[in-house]
Formats: C-alpha cells, structure tokens, sequence
C-alpha cells in the first residue's frame, strides 16, 4: 500500500511537471501594422488589442516601442530609445503607452496582465515633434511576456513577444531618391563560390519596401542563377542597406558573366519601380584552373631544362677550344 502511494505521488509529479515544461506562451495581436498620416506637431490615438492564446495565465506583458536600424545583412535590429537621442531622430519617443491599469510599470516600462483566452484593450497616443521634418518615420511596438524577480527586475527569458509595426508620414513636401550605390565581385572567379556585396541609398524621406534579388547572367543574357536575398526588405527614408555574402553556381563553365542586383518595389503613389546594376567578372573552373597551372609549371619546366641544356653546349663548345 505504501508503495503504490509513492507510485502515485510520483506520477502526479511527473505529470505536473510535463505540464509546466509543454505550457505554451502565445500572444496575438490586432492590428499588425497601422499606418497614419498627419501635419507636424499633430497627435495621434488609437488602440491595440492583445489577447492571450496560450494555456497559462501572464502576469507581466510589458509593452515598448522601439527605433528600427538595419544591419549589414538586411536584418532589421530593434533599439529602445537612448535620453541623449535626438527626438527628431526617434519615432519610438513619440509614442506614449496606456495600459488598463496605469500604476502597474516596472523601469518605466508599463506592462498588462492576461489570464488564459482573456484580451485587453492598450492604447497609445503618436505625439509628433513640431519641428519633425516631412517624411516617412518607423516604429515597432513589442509586447512582450517577461517574468519577474522578487526583487522586482524584469528577468531575461523571454515567453512570448508580438510586435505591430507603425509607420507614421509626416505631411509635407514628399522626395523619392533611391540610388543603387554599389555592387561589386571579384573580377577573376576560380571555381563556383561568387562573392558580392551590395549597397542601396534612399536619400529620400519616404520608405520603399520589397525582395532583393541577385542573378547570374552569361554572355548572352541568359540567366544561370537567381536568389532572393530577402523576399521583403525595408529600405527606411534617410537610410541605406546592405548586403553581402557568398552564392555558388554549380554549372558555371569558362568564361565571362555577368552579376546583377535587383530591387522591385512601390513608389509612395503606388507604381511598381526597381532599381537594378550589373557588375561583369571572369569565372573559370577549378578543375581547368589546376590544368592551366600544371601546363604553366611544365612549361617552365621545359624552358628551365632547354636553357641549361643549351648553356652545357656552349659550355662544351667554349672547352674545345
């Protein structure tokens, strides 16, 4: 009898346990971007709708906005706003968050709470500088299910996080200026691994958005290869993007070819645009390589033995007399 209730004991500990390791944390989100348009020192309201998904109640959902920056590889990178920023510079300072129960914030960062299927209503305000140039600016909204220290610090492991995006023009004279600065290769590509790096510049202050595409292309303009180096990709007024890597074309021959970057997007007034550039290099095999280099070397050979060969018959030449 007492071996079978510490049978039981330990199965409704096991169970427990696999419950707490399998809960899923889900979050969702309504909207999933919003978009406003309006004149410098304007404000702007309106609300999100957060609902818990998952199968555990969430006692900390903090809320933030974030500035959006792009690094080298096309990947977006989220930044709390700095005090020393330029708020000009800033969208994410602009946007102020109400959550149902204003007292509830930890190191300034308001949070909600959610019980299992429940959803809440958060509100924000967009107050838009006086002196905000015309334009196109970015924030990203998270909200994100932290847990909580006795101590009352946000931990580090992260449940959940959902984020809507909020683009936010400022009304004024619109400047499209996108520039497809550099694509540069090797001129002289042994074997099949092509090299690359791109650079596009959006010197104007509306965003432009959509895939990256590289290709490969012979001598005849037919193409050999084609990748989407981002499927969507967002290139931010007043802002530039990179990319850079690697790709490798299993049927290149001998030969001249020719790398092309591709960038399709919309124009503020909606009309389909891309920007492209073209870059030519020599490929040449690895195998053909090796075989120039072993002809090269016998070649040398050849002559090194000719020219000796031929300064031991002037050497004999010059004895006989």
């Amino acid at each position: 009898m007492r071996f079978e209730l510490v049978f039981l004991l330990l199965l409704f500990f096991v169970v427990v346990q696999a419950h707490l390791a399998f809960a899923v944390r889900k979050l969702s989100l309504q909207p999933a971007a919003f978009q406003f348009s309006a004149a410098a020192g304007s404000e702007i309201s309106n609300s999100f709708n957060l609902k818990n998904e998952g199968d555990e109640d969430l006692s900390h959902v903090f809320v933030y906005s974030t500035n959006v920056k792009v690094d080298k590889n096309g990947k977006e990178r989220y930044e709390l706003p700095r005090p020393e920023q330029n708020i000009l510079s800033s969208p994410a300072s602009w946007v102020y968050i109400r959550v149902p129960d204003p007292t509830k914030i930890i190191g300034n960062f308001p949070f909600v709470d959610l019980k299992k299927g429940e959803s809440k209503q958060v509100d924000f305000v967009i107050k838009i500088p006086d002196k905000a140039p015309p334009g196109d600016y970015t924030t990203v909204v998270f909200f994100e299910a932290r847990q909580v220290s006795g101590a009352g610090k946000i931990g580090t492991s992260i449940g959940a996080r959902v984020g809507c995006r909020v683009k936010i023009r400022v009304q004024g004279e619109i400047v499209e200026d996108l520039v497809f600065e550099r694509l540069t290769t090797r001129r002289l590509i042994v074997g099949n691994i092509i090299p690359f790096e791109l650079k596009l510049v959006n010197k104007g202050n509306v965003d432009a958005s959509g895939p990256v595409i590289l290709k490969i292309k012979d001598s005849s303009g037919k193409t050999l290869y084609q990748k989407d180096l981002s499927r969507l990709t967002y290139l931010y007024a007043r802002n530039n993007l990179q990319f850079s890597g690697a790709v490798k074309v299993n049927n290149i021959g001998f030969g001249r070819y020719t790398l092309e970057g591709i960038f399709k997007y919309k124009n503020w007034q909606g009309n389909q645009k891309e920007l492209r550039r073209e870059v030519s290099f020599m490929a040449i095999p690895l195998q053909l390589f090796y075989l120039i280099l072993f002809a090269v070397a016998a070649l040398i050979l050849f002559v090194s033995f000719w020219i000796d060969a031929r300064l031991k018959q002037k050497g004999e030449a010059f004895k006989d007399i």
